[in-house]
């Protein structure tokens, strides 16, 4: 009875923890691509992570289709469902391949070998079946041609050569149902451009195939595309006409706006709907709007988009995470003022090592933001640097709350002050006494020493003691950079459009740019702003050892740089230092003020942008 009461136990705490893992392992798709729903649209397969996802179409975990090193792409029922038609660049460049599926126990699975379809150098793009199922449609650039445009091809299932479908240019050819109609766009403006209009707009033509006549479908200002011709004549497709991307139905001439995204406030970065498929029967559509699927019933006009819930397994055939050497990727450097420790950007983080070998490298910033214009203040304590971590360029500021000395045991931490607290009584001497002659004019040398000190300090009543005071107070914060194991990071100056930061010398106030160009002036204790410059053009900036002028670079409206001094307590009085109508930029002050650097690429007649060295005292 006990054996069978433990057995019991145990089966069910295996269940019970196998169910807890599978829940575990189950994960939201990251960014689900390129959906295609089944004829009745009972099931949708999309791309995540570069592999094939099969689900029910309301929501649910997902079925892998493929685990691949390759990505795929876009895929595509068949008008029977027995095979999906995809994309994959798993022999090179990405062409269109075919798998068999099924469905079991309410799932859709894999039910046979993948087969190449088409065989081509040149990139193709799926468009679906042929409503009889014997070939696949795309568009490709696989004909060399001098106007800059794809043409659209029939490829058999079953083997056999490639077709064009016309010789029109064209993207994404769809038949109709009765395979007499040939529905297409033309136009190249992108779909991540909604407000565009202009000569690139996409627009949605029709082929007659008995006849050959071409009709245009759509003439409107937005991009008309990824038309979808349905039983009935009609046409589902995506449109930015009303300033995002739409699910439209045209239909005996009327066009209908079915999710007018345009209007909602929680308009989304993506711009809209993206990856527009129809189940075969015409009922509903599937749409990606920024990181998940939607559903849209296109029998009901009052319906709205729907999310799918969608869960896949955690554990995929792409590595979560790689090891890469940055040593090669850095693309800015910023020395500590102590000369103990260096800052860089790589990657868009920040990173901060010691300057002496056999030093490992810490991450200042671990996020998925770009960092970039990095600027220590000139006490070495804070690294300014710009970052989008905020959603929009922001300066922020990073210190260290953490060191390798803070975790020394108390004991070795102490050492130095045991030694110095050491007498002389403590140690052995084994020198001689000095005789009478030289001790007396080792008192003398003391004696006029003291007499000195005191001349300098002025009154000898004190002043010493407080030299000496602020002399032990030594700035560590190289060696705390260079031995840092945490920081802390935080935005000083939120966006958006605010970068470059630089602190004065003086460390009292911070210059940073704002929007294209404007120069803007922080005090850092009241955190007051003062606008010096405002400029279209970014301008190159460098502080006087004054704390009060800076010299700068900035182009005019006839694009020509030159160099100017301004004193920041007067910037409407800048004076422009080199009026010439070469570029002279990247301006330099030497450490005493006195001597300016630049380049100009004056005298180099008929070579632009080649610069020499000049100076102006």
């Amino acid at each position: 009875m006990q054996a069978s009461i433990l057995a019991s136990l145990t089966a069910s705490a295996s269940i019970s923890l196998a169910a807890q893992t599978a829940h575990q392992n189950e994960q939201s798709p990251g960014f689900p691509q390129y959906p295609a729903l089944s004829q009745t649209g009972e099931f949708v397969v999309f791309s995540d992570r570069g592999d094939l996802w099969a689900a029910s179409a309301s929501g649910g975990p997902a079925t892998r289709l493929t685990s691949h090193p390759a990505t795929e792409g876009r895929s595509a029922f068949s008008p029977d469902d027995s095979q999906l038609a995809f994309e994959s660049d798993r022999d090179g460049t990405r062409n269109i391949y075919v798998m068999n599926v099924a469905a079991q126990d309410g799932r859709l699975v894999a039910a046979g070998p993948v087969r190449r379809i088409t065989t081509s150098d040149r990139w193709e793009a799926l468009s679906g079946f042929s409503p009889s199922g014997e070939d696949v449609l795309f568009h490709s650039y696989r004909e060399p041609e001098i106007y800059r445009a794809p043409r659209m091809y029939r490829a058999p299932v079953n083997g056999g050569p490639v077709q064009r479908l016309t010789d029109a240019f064209g993207r994404y050819p769809r038949l109709s149902p009765d395979e007499q109609t040939l529905v297409f766009s033309r136009g190249y403006a992108p779909w991540e451009r909604p407000a565009y209009r202009g000569s690139g707009n996409r627009d949605v033509w029709s082929l007659d195939l008995a006849s050959g006549d071409f009709t245009q479908q759509t003439n409107t200002k937005g991009n008309d595309g990824e038309a979808h011709i349905r039983s009935d004549g009609s046409l589902v497709m995506r449109s930015s006409r009303d300033g995002q991307n739409d699910i439209w139905v045209i239909k005996s001439d009327a066009a209908v706006n079915r999710t007018h995204l345009s209007s909602d406030r929680n308009a989304t970065i993506g711009h809209g709907i993206r990856d527009l498929s129809i189940s075969g029967d015409g009922s509903t559509a599937v749409v990606g709007v920024w990181d998940e699927l939607q559903l849209l019933d296109l029998t009901n006009e009052t319906a709205t988009l729907q999310p799918i819930k969608l869960a896949t397994t955690g554990d995929v055939s792409t590595l979560d995470r790689r090891i890469e050497r940055l040593d090669n990727k850095v693309g800015e450097v910023a020395m500590h003022p102590s000369g103990e420790a260096v800052a860089t950007i790589a990657r868009g983080e920040v990173l901060v090592r010691s300057v002496e070998d056999d030093h490992p490298t810490r991450r200042v910033t671990q996020d998925h933001a770009r960092q970039r214009h990095i600027a220590w203040s000139p006490d070495g304590q804070s690294l300014y640097f710009t970052s989008d971590a905020g959603g929009h360029d922001g300066i922020w500021e990073a210190t260290v709350s953490l060191t390798r000395e803070d975790l020394m045991p108390e004991e070795e931490q102490s050492d130095g002050d045991d030694a110095a607290e050491e007498t002389p009584d403590d140690k052995e001497t084994t020198t001689e006494e000095p005789d009478d002659e030289t001790a007396d004019d080792d008192a003398d040398d003391t004696d006029e020493d003291a007499e000195e000190d005191e001349d300098e300090d002025g009154d000898g009543d004190g002043d010493g003691e407080k030299s000496k005071d602020t002399t032990d107070k030594k700035n560590t914060t190289g060696e705390d950079w260079a031995g840092s194991l945490r920081f802390d990071v935080h935005e000083v100056i939120p966006g958006p459009a605010v970068s470059r930061p630089m602190p004065s010398p003086d460390g009292r106030s911070l210059l940073y740019q704002r929007g294209n160009g404007d120069l803007v002036l922080r005090d850092l204790e009241s955190s007051d702003d003062r606008l010096l410059l405002e400029s279209w053009d970014a301008p190159e900036v460098r502080w006087a050892h004054d704390s009060q002028h800076i010299v700068y670079s900035v182009s005019d409206l006839d694009f020509n740089t030159d160099i100017w001094l301004m004193d920041v307590q007067s910037p409407e009085a800048a004076v422009n230092l080199t009026q010439h109508p070469d570029i002279d930029r990247a301006p330099r002050l030497t450490a005493d003020g006195k001597m300016l650097v630049f380049l100009s690429d004056r005298n180099r007649i008929g070579d632009n942008w080649e610069y020499d060295v000049w100076t102006i005292p």
